[in-house]
């Protein structure tokens, strides 16, 4: 039992060994400019309370990987400050391994070639929002509209199940598709799971992390129609994750719709009431509203004390409802699978 409790550590230890996490450096082409970003990267000077010829300063020495952006370089350094005045910054060059510095470099086209898919593939998208069916049939809509709202919006999409499942699904495709015809590496699983990238090549797993949004570019479908129109166009902002490769190595995604993306010119965090109830007087934002509802979409609360977070009640019976049209200034609040999504105030 006991040398088994051993040998277990011994290869946890070896995995970590293994196993090797580095940043993105942006312009790391030549060995001094990459000198310069590691020290750019030491740690902060601590001194002493003594002003004078007694103070000392020192830092904690730090270990970085990096990877130049354009050329997949990778470059290992330990940063320290020197113990005595001026305490100048060092970097001390540490040998990589060949199969790990390839390994960085295959990882690095993987981290370029997926950005620029998902940049490509949303300039595509918007060329074929057309064949989505984004609006509903007229039969369904809300029983008291007299009014002509637009029906091609970043709401009618959020609140139709079907039509978010083909965005996503036409989305995979274009991006899968620009992806295999820049990529050749495909074949070892390179995976990218929000800012972080990794591979496994011969026994070696290495890690890319980009430590800024910049270089996690997201997929971004656009919207020309909105219920409320505005200088800026609607639209769904998605973070990407490549989960994997499926027998005909094609890429299996994942796609998360950010809060930062806009629905009927409102902000899709603000939408869940993150900063109160928002105030609701546009008559097409009602209306795709109702329509979901009587859709089955969604499920609506109404808390007459104005008040977010009631419980939520199924609508009446068949289609009809309605936002309240009296009782002063109420809260609605949208569920859908037990799950508050949006929250409106509502005044008569």
């Amino acid at each position: 039992m006991k040398i088994r409790f051993l040998s277990l550590s011994g290869l946890f230890f070896a995995s970590i060994a293994f196993a090797e996490t580095a940043v993105i450096c942006e312009n790391c082409s030549t060995e001094s400019a990459a000198e310069s970003f590691a020290k750019s990267n030491a740690n902060n000077l601590q001194c002493s309370s003594e002003f004078g010829p007694d103070m000392t300063c020192q830092s904690i020495n730090k270990v970085i990987t990096f990877v130049d952006s354009n050329s997949g370089q990778a470059y290992k350094y330990n940063v320290f400050h020197e113990r005595d005045f001026p305490w100048s910054v060092q970097a001390e060059r540490i040998p990589l391994s060949s199969d790990r510095e390839e390994s960085f470099r295959i990882l690095m086209k993987f981290v370029r070639d997926s950005n620029s898919a998902i940049t490509e593939a949303s300039a595509d998208i918007h060329e074929i929002l057309g064949s989505f069916n984004i609006s509903s049939s007229s039969a369904n809509r809300s029983a008291n509209s007299d009014s002509a709202c637009p029906t091609d919006t970043a709401l009618s999409a959020l609140t139709n199940p079907n039509t978010l499942d083909s965005i996503q699904n036409r989305a995979a495709i274009e991006i899968g598709t620009n992806l295999i015809s820049k990529n050749n590496d495909l074949n070892l699983n390179p995976v990218k799971i929000d800012r972080s990238y990794s591979l496994s090549f011969l026994g070696l797993t290495s890690s890319i992390l980009a430590d800024s949004a910049s270089r996690d570019p997201s997929f971004i479908v656009t919207f020309d129609e909105s219920e409320r129109p505005g200088s800026r166009k609607d639209f769904f902002a998605y973070q990407v994750s490549i989960l994997g490769f499926d027998e005909q190595n094609l890429p299996i995604m994942n796609f998360n719709l950010l809060g930062a993306s806009q629905v009927a010119g409102y902000r899709l965090e603000n939408l869940s009431g993150s900063n109160g109830s928002l105030a609701i007087e546009n008559e097409c934002v009602k209306e795709r509203l109702e329509e979901a509802v009587n859709n089955g979409v969604l499920t609506p609360a109404v808390n007459l004390g104005g008040s977010a977070g009631g419980e939520p009640a199924p609508p009446p019976p068949g289609p009809g409802w309605t936002f309240p049209t009296s009782g002063g200034c109420q809260i609605v609040d949208f569920y859908q699978g037990g799950t508050l999504l949006y929250t409106f105030r509502v005044c008569s």
